[in-house]
């Protein structure tokens, strides 16, 4: 498994799929979490608090011009793979290519459902770091 593949929703339905115009440059991994800065989506980082989602396809928007379909539920769980046992409530940032978790400085993340080492991590965004609109 690689990246964030939506799990489910904490209010049950399904998931919303909403277009994006990328940032200039940016080059996009499907199921990457992205951050919304300026009416423009690009690849989150840890610390980024205007988090939206999750891109649905991979985008390469260097010629710009491009857009991507984003989840974006605001209680939705992410399934990520992770070689880490976690539990309920721990903590973790977006790690690598916003593809990954890594250990918490930032608190980007929050683990909904205990795993062992060998299971997918479940995540929400942590509160405060979701992209709300209009920003």
């Amino acid at each position: 498994m690689s990246g964030f593949k939506w799990a489910w929703n904490e209010g049950g339905g399904a998931p919303i799929v909403q277009t994006f115009v990328v940032k200039a440059s940016a080059v996009l991994t499907e199921f990457c979490i992205l951050n919304f800065e300026s009416g423009e989506v690009d690849l989150a980082a840890t610390n980024d608090t205007e988090l939206i989602g999750v891109a649905l396809e991979a985008v390469d928007n260097t010629v710009d011009g491009h857009t991507v379909r984003v989840l974006m539920n605001a209680d939705t769980v992410f399934a990520v793979a992770d070689a880490n046992a976690r539990t309920v409530g721990d903590t973790l940032d977006i790690g690598s290519g916003a593809l990954t978790v890594a250990a918490s400085s930032n608190v980007d993340l929050v683990v909904v459902r205990t795993s062992s080492a060998t299971e997918p991590t479940y995540v929400k965004f942590a509160q405060g770091e979701r992209w709300i609109g209009d920003s």
